[in-house]
């Protein structure tokens, strides 16, 4: 078993918010503002049941308005990049499982 890499997350955690962070930055042009807004919303689940912190949360919230590529004619508007990504995450808390997997 390998050690954890994110001391605020569950093992659970640290691999879900890999796997999001993974899905937006390879996401194909024609897919990507879906699937944006899907990951953004696990983020938001992650952070209520608490698999990671909401400090871990928004850090990778911070990371990806910065890197996600830009795939279309015209280059993403940060700010409402941010907006997109922060309203799903929102959505997500709201409508998490609220059942804490396993430390």
């Amino acid at each position: 078993m390998r050690a954890k890499r994110y001391p605020d997350c569950t093992r659970f955690g640290e691999i879900a918010i890999d796997d999001v962070v993974q899905r937006i930055m390879t996401a194909q042009l024609g897919g990507q503002e879906i699937t944006i807004r899907t990951e953004s919303f696990r983020i938001g689940c992650l952070v209520a049941d608490q698999d990671i912190s909401e400090r871990r949360g928004r850090s990778t919230v911070d990371w990806l308005v910065t890197n996600i590529p830009d795939l279309g004619p015209e280059p993403w508007d940060r700010r409402k990049l941010r907006e997109k990504i922060d309203r799903a995450v929102t959505q997500g808390k709201e409508q998490a499982r609220r059942v804490p997997h396993g430390r």
